[in-house]
């Protein structure tokens, strides 16, 4: 309701939760916005519709959340060349982008948004297949995160990374392999577009060709060789971290 990004249909709350301060502020907004009062229902209409799954005694009907699309983001007003030997002069915060190469897992993509959303993320590109739906799941997954985020929808992924990168836009790989720069030393001052790839694959090898920089997150593990990655939810928000006090600072830290 708040992001107004769906059209809202009904509420249904448990009959016997009826008291909860919270759920009566959820009636509250909702009668405000639709002028109509909730549905109460008994616990066997949430047992037929959930089956084993937690709701808490609240659920709402609403139309799917459609992402725009978008071919490319456009050129952005900067003086500054490069991200790699240059202090930004600007005051304000470089545009940051997220772009999901087939994140498959709604409970990861769900965490994925949070992050995003938590950090300050301009806004977030998927493809337009092999992409976890945006479902209820992944909606509870980011805490309310996917209604509130900018998400759009690339029909192609490359052509988006290419574009972009020619409009002006870094763009960074993540990975845990290879000769990657520790995402400690990046220095962020230009618009950017950080990719995160598939939890099983990573990033795909046409994307990586594009990529300006890829960065890692360092590790202490004394077995590399059993545990050599994160989870691609724990990932991103360690990554999003980094970068979000480099754009606060202007650059390098």
């Amino acid at each position: 309701m708040h992001a107004k990004k769906r059209s809202i249909f009904e509420l249904y709350i448990k009959e016997g939760d009826r008291k909860s301060p919270v759920l009566n502020r959820i009636s509250d907004k909702y009668s405000s916005h639709t002028g109509n009062p909730p549905r109460y229902v008994d616990k066997q209409f949430f047992g037929d519709l959930f089956g084993d799954k937690l709701h808490q005694g609240v659920a709402i009907d609403v139309s799917p959340l459609e992402p725009e699309y978008m071919e490319a983001l456009p050129k952005y007003p900067t003086t500054t060349t490069s991200t790699s030997t240059s202090s930004s002069t600007s005051s304000a915060p470089v545009p940051l982008w997220v772009a999901l190469d087939e994140i498959q897992d709604p409970q990861n993509f769900g965490s994925v948004l949070r992050s995003c959303s938590f950090f300050g993320v301009s806004g977030v590109v998927i493809p337009g297949k092999r992409t976890a739906p945006l479902s209820p799941t992944v909606s509870k997954a980011s805490s309310g995160a996917m209604e509130l985020i900018d998400i759009f929808e690339a029909i192609n992924l490359r052509s988006f990374i290419q574009r972009s990168k020619e409009n002006g836009w870094c763009i960074i790989g993540t990975s845990s392999e290879g000769q990657e720069v520790d995402i400690s030393s990046l220095q962020l001052n230009k618009p950017s577009v950080i990719i995160f790839g598939n939890e099983a694959k990573g990033i795909s090898s046409n994307l990586l060709s594009l990529c300006d920089v890829v960065v890692k997150i360092p590790t202490s593990t004394p077995n590399p060789q059993i545990l050599d990655s994160l989870n691609v939810g724990v990932a991103t928000g360690i990554f999003l971290y980094e970068l979000h006090k480099k754009r606060r600072m202007g650059g390098e830290l």
